[in-house]
């Protein structure tokens, strides 16, 4: 008989299934046998039909539906080697799951990418004329104009003198320079507090900006709702902020995550990053407060498949 025309007599009383995967479990399993060559007695040789299927260079999903249809298939004939496919179907149903989730973040990452540049010609055209564009504008400027942290400027407190002690994160809004002390924060056991200094010599469009926003946020936070209520922003406040600011003036959702991406991706492309040593390698990475193997995921690098893979 067919190979075909068996595997239709085997299939058919699964009336579970519908016609779509009635036939793609037939087509998946039919391909395997003219693939080896072989009739349905190969397949009770679980460790030759898998070995076979490894070493083709079928693609994640078709892997995934063949060992699926011989899960079912070794069912319909009672193999011993039922346990090997399903621990085969397993892998390859995360494996493919994997593929998609990348394949949507490459596709997003793809569409909104843009470079430092290009986020910094946005910033020149953006407005400074209210409260709010003024805020915008200084949130922007803390993600481009050095190393973006995480979302780490939520409930910043503002203090215009120096103060012994407070736990959270806070601003010192002194005469001649804005200073940020970072102590809550992902990766703070290891790294400790930071404490990041802004004047007119060594950030000059940050400290111009902290000041200007300071004329008009007459509150104890560094950022806030410009609204009655006049909070403080939250972690997921600023979360949708940011990307709505950049759809708002480039058209495109960029997320604090994708900024970290781009800055990671323009400083690994660098040539003078190429040049520099390993411990100097750590210390810029250690400037996004993560670790060269974390840093190492967040760049965008050119294949053959798809030239604009993150890993």
């Amino acid at each position: 008989m067919e190979i075909k025309k068996e595997l239709e007599e085997l299939f058919k009383d699964k009336s579970d299934m519908t016609r779509k995967t009635y036939i793609s479990r037939i087509i998946a399993v039919k391909n395997l046998l003219e693939y080896v060559k072989d009739d349905l007695e190969f397949l009770k040789n679980g460790k030759k039909v898998i070995k076979a299927i490894e070493i083709s260079d079928w693609k994640t999903s078709s892997k995934k539906i063949t060992y699926t249809s011989l899960v079912l298939l070794s069912k319909l004939l009672n193999l011993e080697d039922n346990k090997l496919y399903y621990e085969k179907m397993i892998e390859y149903k995360e494996k493919n799951e994997d593929e998609i989730n990348e394949n949507k973040i490459n596709e997003e990452v793809n569409k909104n990418w843009a470079t430092l540049d290009e986020l910094r010609d946005m910033y020149i055209k953006m407005p400074e004329d209210k409260p709010e564009d003024i805020q915008d504008k200084l949130l922007i400027a803390l993600y481009i104009f050095m190393p973006p942290l995480r979302n780490d400027y939520a409930k910043v407190r503002v203090f215009n003198r120096g103060i012994r002690k407070y736990e959270g994160n806070y601003i010192l809004n002194l005469k001649n320079k804005v200073e940020f002390i970072l102590q809550e924060y992902k990766t703070s056991d290891k790294y400790g507090t930071i404490r990041y200094v802004y004047d007119d010599k060594t950030q000059p469009e940050l400290y111009r900006m902290f000041k200007k926003h300071f004329e008009h946020n007459d509150t104890n936070y560094l950022l806030i709702k410009y609204n009655d209520t006049r909070r403080a922003l939250n972690d997921k406040d600023i979360s949708k902020l940011i990307p709505s600011i950049f759809e708002k003036y480039l058209n495109k959702h960029i997320t604090i995550q994708l900024l970290r991406v781009i800055y990671e991706t323009e400083l690994q492309q660098d040539e003078k990053y190429l040049n520099l040593s390993n411990k100097q390698r750590n210390e810029k990475h250690k400037e996004l407060l993560h670790s060269t193997g974390v840093a190492l995921q967040y760049r965008k690098i050119n294949t053959k498949k798809n030239k604009n893979n993150i890993v």
